[in-house]
């Protein structure tokens, strides 16, 4: 339901900024739950005029293109209700026309170089829109992950460490991907087999790698690995300097043949 003004009010000139509180109600209402963008716009413009009439507002039905000539506020404050409101609007896929309706029904606006610029932003001061470019091998890179932490679940059990670990480090590395259109658009690009790397314009990037298992001996009181540059024949050293590699055939913690488990991790 929109705002009515009393017939008498509507003889009135009101030209003069809105207020910080005036501005955060504005705010509160394009943010508050709404049923599609035209009920956003209606709830916006209503708040404007709210402001701008205080105690002469009632609850009614309002044309506000009749009453928006009689009322002004600064281009500045007019603009950031507009963007506010197209920027609501886009997670409707609606901005522009809702742009264009909320340009009939907002006050008009006059210059008033006192008054700052300003965003009216959202509480949490984020964008409700964010822009992820996902570069074509990137994606293939992120089914790649998800086909590694499938294999996983096959060779060791759903149930396992190994795929636990795996899968729960791959779900927090989604959701700093999915995240990052916060700080601006952001492009994902991949870095290796299952790693990848994430550029933001509004932030430092961060890269997510894939840190593999490398094969260890499974023998009690033997600390050998196998070289993670050996080829087809196994070479095994020591995990650590001096650590103790016992003179025997060695046996892989886990099968050659099967997949690297391991997790995935976010840095910087």
């Amino acid at each position: 339901m929109m705002t009515l003004y009393r017939t008498w009010s509507r003889d009135l000139t009101v030209r003069r900024p809105l207020t910080f509180l005036e501005l955060t109600a504005i705010r509160t209402a394009i943010d508050d739950d709404a049923a599609d963008p035209c009920d956003m716009v209606d709830r916006a413009a209503a708040a404007v005029f709210t402001a701008l009439l205080g105690a002469d507002a009632v609850d009614g039905e309002l044309d506000c293109r009749a009453d928006r000539a009689r009322h002004a506020i600064p281009l500045t404050q007019w603009t950031a209700i507009a963007g506010a409101v197209t920027d609501r609007a886009a997670a409707w896929g609606a901005g522009v026309e809702a742009g264009m309706l909320v340009a009939g029904l907002l006050p008009s606006f006059y210059d008033d170089p006192d008054t700052p610029v300003l965003r009216l932003d959202p509480a949490d001061g984020r964008s409700r829109l964010g822009h992820l470019d996902l570069a074509r091998e990137a994606a293939d890179t992120i089914t790649a992950c998800g086909n590694h932490v499938a294999e996983l679940g096959a060779a060791y059990g759903t149930g396992s460490s190994r795929y636990q670990e795996a899968a729960d480090s791959w779900r927090e590395a989604l959701e700093a991907i999915l995240g990052a259109p916060s700080r601006g658009r952001c492009l994902v690009q991949p870095d290796g087999p299952l790693s990848l790397v994430v550029s933001t314009d509004g932030g430092p990037g961060f890269a997510i790698t894939f840190c593999g298992e490398p094969h260890r001996c499974a023998l009690d009181g033997c600390h050998a690995v196998r070289d993670a540059r050996a080829g087809a024949e196994p070479v095994w050293r020591p995990r650590m300097s001096g650590a103790a590699v016992h003179d025997h055939d060695h046996v892989p913690h886990y099968p050659f043949d099967g997949p690297q488990p391991g997790v995935w991790v976010k840095h910087p």
